[in-house]
This record gives structure tokens, sequence and C-alpha cells, in this order.
């Protein structure tokens, strides 16, 4: 696949751009200078005319003393001489000749100066508009690049999901090449060889993670891996209507095969938990509660049921600990409710409302978010974990209940050093699902990494508390012991 040309989707070089914006801003620098050159010269010239104003105002208060000269004169000698008259007129019109002069070369100068300051200005105003130009010239050319590094990041997202892609097809063409092989050698070519461990499970025989060696025969109630895969559909319809025929030991061995065949489905898991559970098989059945739990632990009708199961078997405080966890997540559940008051425990008061799962939204709505979440695994696959934090927050806004979300962003968090936290954010996700093993998992990992082992190992428990198969949690405190 073609990448796209960051210059051509840009426009021009933002180099030359920026080229452009120095020079222009250089050039503006120098017209600023003259500006002020400019201002220092009206500046002087008006001074200038201040002067002028003073000597003017001389000029009138000269005159002003030859008429009262003139007129004390006149008052105390009753009369005034022809040569004082004449003498007095002289002076007087050549201090009104002087003012005349001063006055039309204040205005004279005043109107230079306007002049002046009005060029002034108008280069101001050119640079302004220069100024502006170049800015929003600039800012257009960032807006380029930022949708050409965009689209950019967009390609290389494809780029690493075709990878992906590529990857998974070469491990199903190795899978079918060893599918082939064991058909040669006689074996059947769609057998399952995961069918085994995970029916191992469903016995609860696996209390710690088993070594290579340790393989044991698939239960009686179980398909083997020997036996040819069946379609999954087939396999449901068939459990669905065993029970229907309250038919347990047959709805029992279909829901197995089923679960074997799709190992992550947590509706299956349930529903495998009540036929053993029907069948008297209750610690079976509580395997598969918790297995179901683990994998959807938001399922407040797993926990009615896993609650009973706990109850009828004698293990009350674990019963009133997942009915608590049902009316944490889920206040209004009343079969929670009534499940503790049975066991003669204390109901909770309702606590501060959580946000719960809205509506799935259109279907471009959909396609957007698988795309976004699409781009965040990308991130968090490439090691760039700043990257996929920021995008796994931006997906949280838009679903705040996710748990799954919190959980990545706790683990780019932890990846990026920062434990305290990737811890408070493994919280938040306890916070939302309180029965979430794989919440309480990580919450040890930080804990570890913290150099806090006691705090570890308490988070570690309480992991196989909600999941007693949980196997990193079995191997950490295998591992301590």
């Amino acid at each position: 696949m073609d990448m796209v040309d960051t210059n051509s989707a840009a426009g021009a070089n933002p180099l030359d751009t920026m080229r452009r914006v120095s020079g222009s801003q250089a050039g503006s620098s120098i017209a600023l200078g003259q500006m002020g050159e400019r201002l220092g010269l009206l500046e002087e010239r008006l001074q200038a005319l201040e002067a002028l104003a003073v000597s003017a105002d001389a000029h009138q208060t000269t005159t002003q003393k030859h008429l009262d000269a003139l007129a004390t004169a006149v008052k105390d000698n009753g009369e005034v001489s022809r040569e004082a008259l004449v003498r007095l007129a002289t002076n007087s019109a050549q201090d009104i000749q002087a003012l005349n002069r001063a006055i039309e070369v204040l205005g004279a100068r005043q109107d230079k100066a306007y002049a002046g300051l009005i060029d002034a200005l108008d280069a101001v105003a050119l640079e302004m508009t220069e100024q502006g130009r170049v800015r929003n010239a600039l800012q257009d050319e960032q807006r380029k690049t930022r949708i050409a590094q965009r689209r950019r990041l967009e390609d290389i997202a494809r780029i690493q999901a075709l990878s992906a892609e590529r990857d998974a097809l070469e491990i199903e063409l190795q899978a079918a090449a060893a599918r082939h092989r064991r058909a040669l050698r006689g074996a059947p070519a769609d057998s399952k060889p995961s069918v085994a461990p995970v029916a191992a499970f469903v016995a609860g025989r696996v209390e710690a993670p088993a070594a290579p060696e340790d393989t044991a025969p698939p239960p009686a109630f179980v398909a083997s891996a020997s036996t040819p895969r069946q379609d999954d559909a087939a396999l449901l319809t068939e459990a669905r209507e065993a029970k229907s025929a309250r038919d347990w030991p047959r709805a029992r061995d279909a829901y197995a095969a089923y679960v074997a065949a799709k190992p992550r489905k947590a509706s299956g898991w349930k529903q495998y938990g009540h036929m053993l559970k029907e069948n008297g098989e209750f610690d079976a059945a509580r395997a598969a509660y918790f297995r179901s739990l683990a994998l959807s632990p938001s399922d407040v009708d797993t926990c009615l049921h896993l609650g009973h199961l706990l109850k009828n078997t004698g293990d009350r405080d674990l019963a009133a600990e997942i009915f608590r966890a049902a009316l944490a997540m889920d206040p209004s559940f009343g079969p929670a409710r009534d499940g503790l008051g049975d066991l003669g425990f204390a109901i909770p008061e309702a606590g501060p409302t959580r946000p719960k799962p809205g509506k799935s939204g259109t279907k471009l709505a959909r396609w957007f978010y698988g795309k976004r979440l699409r781009s965040a695994q990308s991130a968090f696959a490439a090691r760039k974990w700043d990257v996929a934090e920021g995008r796994y927050r931006g997906l949280l806004q838009d679903r705040p209940w996710d748990v799954r979300l919190m959980i990545q962003i706790g683990h780019a968090l932890k990846e990026q050093g920062k434990i305290d936290a990737a811890a408070q954010m493994y919280r938040r996700a306890l916070d939302q699902e309180p029965l979430n093993s794989d919440a309480h998992l990580h919450l040890g990992h930080a804990a570890k990494l913290a150099g806090d082992i006691e705090g570890a190992h308490v988070h570690y428990r309480r992991a196989l508390r909600y999941w007693p198969q949980n196997p990193d949690a079995l191997f950490e405190l295998r591992d301590a012991s």
C-alpha cells in the first residue's frame, strides 16, 4: 500500500513557509524601527511647536505691558504726548507682526507634523495587514500539515492491521499444514488439541499452572481431542433441546462440547454451570460459574446463581460477598438483596451511581468506534505507550463504563513507569466491577513493581478468590512459595 506524500497532501513545503514568515517578520521589524524614528521626529517637532507657543505668549505679554503703561500714563497725566503714541503704535505693530509670523510658522509646522503622523499611521496599518496575512498563511500551512500527519498515522495503522492479518493467515496456514500432516498419519484433520486442558479445568482439576508433562486424559463428559469438531451452532441447538427436555446428562455433555469449542463464551459457561448443578456436580458447577464470571464480571445474573450455589454448599461469607458485589453494580437488583437477607447479613445502602452501558448507537457510530479501537490497539502493539494511553482515554470518554478500556490504560501507564497512576486506573476498574479477577491480578503486578510484595500477594489471593483457576495468579503465588 502506498504511503501518503505529506508534502503533496499539505500543499507547500512548511520549511518554505517558515522562511517566508521569518522574512516577513524581519521586514516588519525594520518597518517598526522606521516608524519609531518617525515618531521621534514628530516628538521633536511637537517640542518646537511648544517653544513657538511660548514665544507667542511672550510677545503677547510684552504688548499687554505696553498697553498697561499707556493706560497708566493717561491716568496719571490726563494726556499723552504724540511721540509716546507713535512709539507705542510702532511697538504694538511690530509685536503684532511678530506674533502673526509666529502663528504662521506654528500652523505650517503643525500641518507638516500632522502629515508625517498620518504617513506613519498608514505605514503601521500596512505592516499590521501584512502580518495578519502572513499569520493566516502560517495557520493554513499548519492545518495542512496536521491533516497530512493524521493521514500518515492512519496509513501506518492500516499497514500494521494488514501485517497482523498477514501473521494470522500465516498461523492459520501452519495450522492447516499441521492438520494435513495429522491426516496423513491417520489422525482426524479437524482435531482440537485444546479441548483436553479446557476439560481438565472444567472438572476443577487444575490447581496450579500445569507443567508440560502434566497431561491428563479429558473427562468422560467432554468430547476428547480425537473427536472431530462439530458445528458450534449444532452443538448449541443440541444443548438447548436437551435442556428443554430436562435431559440434564445430555445437556451437560452438549454444553461441555460447546464451551470446549467456544472457551471465551461467558453465557456458555453459565449454562454449563446450570447443567452441572442439575446433575449434582456442585464443585464443577462452581468452577464453571467462576469461569463465566471471569469472562463477564458485570453479569449480575451469574453472581446470583453462583451466590446461591455457594450458600447451599456452605460458603456463606463468599456468597454474601458475591451478593454485595452484585448490589454494588446494580443497586436495584432485588434477588441479590433477597439473597443477602436469607443469609442474615445486613443489606448495604446504595452507593453512588455508576456509569452503565448506554445504547450501542448507530451503525456508523459503531464503525467509527471500532476504527478508533483498532487504532489504539495498533499503538499498543507497537509499544507506543503514550499514544495508546491517549487513544484509550479518548474511547473511555465515550464509554465510561468499559472496564476493558480502563485496564488497557492501566497497562499503558505501567509500561511508562507510572505505577501509581496505573494502580489508580486498576482500582477504578474494580470500582466498576468489584469481582474482576483480572483487575486484581494487575493491581498485584503494580504493587509488586512498587516493591510492596505483601500487598501484591493480597491482590493475587483476591484474584484467585473470584476465579480459583486464574493461571497467572496461581503462578505468582506458587513462585512466591
